[in-house]
C-alpha cells in the first residue's frame, strides 16, 4: 500500500495509549536508546556522545523507569514494539 504502515483500530488505539501513559523521553535519551540497541557499552556510549559514563549512566536508568524495565534486553524489547528505535 504506496509502502506506508497501516494499523487496525485496535492496535492503534492500544498504541496511544502506551504512548501517553508513558512520559516523555527526551533526544538525548533518544540517542543513547539507539546506541544501546547498537550493543554499545555505557563508556563507548558515553566516549561517542562526548559524555561522562556517569551521565550515561543516568539516561540508562531514566530509560528503565520511563519504560518500565527490569533489565536492558527488556528494555530494548519494549523499545523496539513502541516505535522508539
Amino acid at each position: 500500500m504506496l509502502g506506508k504502515t497501516y494499523l487496525s483500530d485496535e492496535v492503534s488505539t492500544s498504541l496511544n495509549d502506551t504512548m501517553k501513559k508513558m512520559p516523555p523521553i527526551t533526544r538525548r535519551e533518544k540517542e543513547v536508546l539507539q546506541l544501546i540497541t547498537e550493543g554499545l557499552t555505557n563508556v563507548e556510549i558515553a566516549q561517542k556522545l562526548f559524555v561522562s559514563v556517569p551521565t550515561v549512566n543516568t539516561h540508562r536508568k531514566s530509560l528503565l523507569e520511563k519504560l518500565d524495565s527490569k533489565n536492558t534486553a527488556i528494555l530494548i524489547g519494549k523499545a523496539i514494539k513502541l516505535g522508539l528505535v
